[in-house]
């Protein structure tokens, strides 16, 4: 049921169907509408019509109700709208209840804290109009009194408390003492770091003139003796040696490089190589191809279909190989 308010114009949709089948159908017998107040069994016909197959749907029903106390409806009553005339498939449907409302009956229409069944409307009067209120003239009560006025809101309102004179000022200089004395802390922890680092950077300023010719040799000659790999401690070392091993010239470090490359071609062509073979399948070393060629060549037998290559020795077997045919072979493919 929904709530409504006096001298709307309230629409509402409802079927009509065939009681043998169910099949909406059109509701006919020159229809009419009436609404039913409380328990009242006054018909009120006034404001109230109805539109049968509305949009050409059969079956499908507007009931129009003009809700004004002209009509002779009244704010705070219910409202049951009832066919009063009417058949639906030649039988008649008086008496079916189509719809409900009520007219300002819910809490909606009650102002908070105001008695019973006021109305919003009744409190407009209680609006200063335009007039009135320019017309007002604005004495000393109406201005806010900041010694007074203070004391009476405090007193209303326990949690507050107004602000008095130098308690922001107090505030601040405790905020800027404090930011002060946090600034000057740091200030002066920077500048303790700072000769630190000075003092740091002093100490390993004198890498900037390294001499590698003499001071790893005076280095070594004040620590002493080394530990040897016995254990035993050694005489101090020659700073000569050492210096020997430690500076390049230019010319031993060139020089050793290149006595290292003393291999020629003729040492390359004429050196023995180790007799190698490498396994089925596997890619083999130069050596290991070399001796397999040479063997195949000039040391192997033949049986049927087998052909048996022998190492150096001329007996250890070094590869065999299968041939397509034992009479008229055209190829062959190694096996061991």
């Amino acid at each position: 049921m929904t709530d409504r308010t006096l001298g709307d114009t309230i629409y509402f949709k409802f079927s009509t169907r065939a009681f043998a089948t169910g099949i909406p159908t059109t509701l006919s017998g020159t229809p009419v509408l009436s609404a039913y107040e409380d328990a009242s069994v006054t018909q009120i016909t006034s404001g109230v019509s109805v539109t049968a197959d509305l949009d050409g749907v059969t079956g499908l029903n507007l009931a129009t109700i003009v809700a004004t106390s002209g009509n002779g409806f009244e704010a705070g009553k219910q409202y049951g709208i009832v066919i009063t005339t009417g058949t639906v498939d030649s039988v008649s449907v008086v008496g079916e209840v189509v719809g409900n409302f009520t007219l300002e009956a819910s809490a909606a229409f009650t102002r908070l804290g105001a008695p019973a069944g006021a109305s919003v409307s009744a409190d407009i009067a209680d609006v200063p109009t335009v007039a009135e209120f320019n017309a007002r003239t604005l004495t000393a009560a109406d201005y806010f009194d900041p010694a007074a006025d203070a004391v009476a809101l405090a007193a209303s309102q326990p949690n507050y408390a107004p602000a008095k004179a130098g308690d922001n000022m107090g505030t601040v200089s405790s905020v800027t003492g404090n930011v002060d004395g946090s600034v000057a802390s740091v200030v002066a922890a920077v500048t303790t770091d700072t000769a630190s680092r000075d003092a740091s950077k002093a100490d390993v300023s004198g890498l900037s003139t390294f001499d590698p010719t003499t001071d790893p040799v005076a280095n070594v000659t004040t620590v002493g003796n080394m530990r040897g790999t016995d254990g035993a401690n050694t005489t101090a070392p020659d700073n000569a040696s050492i210096s020997a091993i430690l500076i390049d010239t230019g010319a031993s470090i060139p020089a050793s490089i290149a006595a290292l490359n003393d291999v020629s071609v003729s040492d390359i062509l004429t050196t023995q190589m180790t007799e190698a073979y490498a396994a089925d399948g596997v890619a083999p070393t130069l050596a290991q191809a070399i001796f397999l060629i040479q063997q195949s060549i000039g040391d192997f037998a033949i049986a049927g279909t087998t052909i048996t290559t022998k190492k150096i020795d001329g007996s250890t077997t070094a590869a065999t190989y299968t041939l397509d045919d034992g009479t008229s072979p055209t190829s062959r493919a190694r096996s061991t």
